[in-house]
């Protein structure tokens, strides 16, 4: 920001110097009128153009200077023509400039220098109308005040990139100008007020407020992932902090998938900071299968999980968030990540693309936490999870309880009255801490008696399973012991979803890789408290 105030000041003291030298040889000639100082263009180009508008053609049509004799103020005017160096024209911008510089200082408080900035012509094709800046320079005693204020409408955002000075809010321009592309800044207020002491420091922070309004601005929120377009928001910059807020977007995907995004945040937290905070808050609907599509798109991310709506599909909504720092390259352990999905009558699909489970609604919230272990950790919840078709399923059943596997060869499917899982994800793999399946009814004459209990890991490199779990037939008169005082606790067992018969399993590979499940079937005749024995 220092660098900013001693650019302003080294500019504006160009100015004086030269307005005192032409004051002292061209005052008979300002006396009768204006005089034209096109011939100085060059100069001025050389000094300007060439140092802080590199990525715009710059033009001065007219350089005109004149002394106000009612106010004495030398007037410098300048009738100008900016336009983008694209190939194609994206912009043409018409300004009209006016400094005023006080000649004669005769009191303590003094307006050294005043101007404006202001569009001249009618907007037309890619052409900037409403663009009208004002601000002066007033010396006191033992300090100096700074005032810029302004306004405009419909500029381009390629137009912003070019004229961001370096040094002004620089963490949230490198951001702009690597993440923000095409799109228009629909409107845009700015006020400012720098105080700073004779020696050009600022005596304190300077108020600075930057408000604009945007639509259709392309935001690449990570690389190498499809952009949100179609976008409309807000924003706000200030001496200490950067926001977007996005009311509305859309994430184009393959085959005419789409997510809609009903809501978005940007937050640079502090943009004076190295490496400050920042976070990305995203709030947005649709196809479950088409949020993972998304996501696998990521390359760490995919290497977790690759799945789209071949694999599981069902209306839903997704909040995402990421706190990350603010700089160029941000690797993934640095960041704290949440996500929270729900979805409506969601559908998982077997290899052969057929329904394999369905439930009425389910919940995913991981977390990601850089203070702790490099993994994700959270929970699945549903709410009447069916099971329709699911092989290894049957097969558990087939080998515990004969006459139960139905599910495998077109039989009725079996329902539990909702699922809890604990679970922790990582590059190595899946690992369920702690799983629950609840049956559909206690009574074993109404609906599905059936408990389960399950944990364990997928390792994704060496696709090795290994799982241990516990079924529970015939709920209602397991749980009868449990209610007797004393003795419950005897009969009862010690996870939710195990009591007095249970029935142990065990999921895993064999050298050659095949899936195998054993059972012990010594836990059908063993009390609640004894089952743990032949784990």
């Amino acid at each position: 920001m220092n660098k900013t105030i001693k650019y302003l000041l080294s500019i504006i003291s160009k100015i004086f110097s030269f307005s005192i030298f032409s004051f002292i040889y061209l005052l008979l000639f300002l006396q009768f009128g204006t005089l034209n100082l096109k011939l100085l263009d060059p100069v001025i180009k050389s000094n300007l153009d060439d140092k802080y508008l590199t990525k715009i053609d710059f033009i001065n049509n007219d350089i005109n200077l004149k002394f106000d004799k009612n106010h004495n103020d030398l007037i410098f005017t300048v009738n100008s023509r900016l336009k983008n160096k694209s190939n194609v024209v994206e912009w043409t911008f018409f300004l009209d400039s006016e400094v005023r510089i006080k000649v004669l200082l005769n009191s303590l408080e003094k307006n050294v220098v005043a101007f404006k900035l202001s569009s001249i012509e009618q907007k037309k094709d890619n052409r900037i109308s409403h663009f009208n800046f004002h601000g002066s320079l007033n010396s006191l005693k033992t300090s100096n005040i700074l005032e810029i204020t302004g306004s405009a409408k419909d500029l381009p955002l390629s137009f912003i990139k070019a004229l961001w000075p370096e040094n002004l809010g620089k963490g949230a321009r490198a951001w702009t100008n690597r993440s923000l592309f095409n799109g228009i800044i629909s409107g845009l207020e700015f006020n400012s007020k720098f105080v700073f002491k004779k020696d050009g420091r600022l005596l304190f922070d300077p108020v600075l407020n930057l408000d604009f309004d945007f639509n259709d601005i392309e935001v690449h929120y990570l690389k190498n992932m499809p952009p949100m377009t179609d976008t409309l928001g807000k924003a706000h910059l200030d001496f200490q902090m950067f926001n977007i807020n996005l009311l509305d977007g859309r994430i184009d995907l393959e085959e005419g998938s789409r997510i809609y995004i009903n809501n978005g945040k940007f937050n640079a937290f502090d943009i004076k900071k190295r490496h400050g905070p920042g976070q990305i808050i995203i709030d947005a609907s649709s196809n479950v299968g088409d949020f993972f599509n998304l996501l696998s798109k990521h390359n760490n991310i995919s290497k977790l999980i690759k799945l789209g709506r071949n694999n599981v599909s069902g209306e839903s909504n997704l909040m995402l968030q990421f706190d990350f720092p603010l700089k160029n390259s941000i690797k993934f352990f640095e960041t704290k990540t949440n996500i929270n999905l729900n979805a409506e009558e969601i559908t998982i699909y077997n290899k052969e693309k057929k329904s394999s489970i369905i439930s009425d609604s389910s919940t995913l919230i991981l977390d990601y936490n850089i203070d702790e272990a490099s993994f994700f950790k959270g929970t699945i919840e549903t709410k009447s999870l069916k099971i329709l078709e699911l092989p290894i399923f049957a097969q558990i059943l087939d080998v515990s309880i004969p006459g139960l596997s139905n599910i495998s060869d077109g039989g009725r499917d079996i329902t539990f009255a909702s699922s809890t899982f604990n679970v922790q994800l990582s590059n190595k793999g899946i690992n369920i801490i702690d799983g629950i399946l609840k049956p559909e009814s206690n009574l074993p004459i109404v609906g599905n008696s059936l408990g389960l209990s399950l944990a364990g890991m997928y390792i994704f490199v060496k696709n090795e399973i290994e799982f241990n779990g516990t079924l529970v037939p015939v709920s209602w008169l397991n749980n009868l012991p449990s209610n007797v005082p004393i003795l419950g606790e005897l009969f009862s067992g010690s996870k939710d979803g195990e009591g007095l018969i249970g029935i142990k399993f065990r999921i895993y590979n064999e050298d050659g890789g095949k899936v195998m499940i054993e059972t012990n079937p010594l836990s059908v005749l063993t009390p609640g408290f004894l089952q743990r024995v032949f784990d």
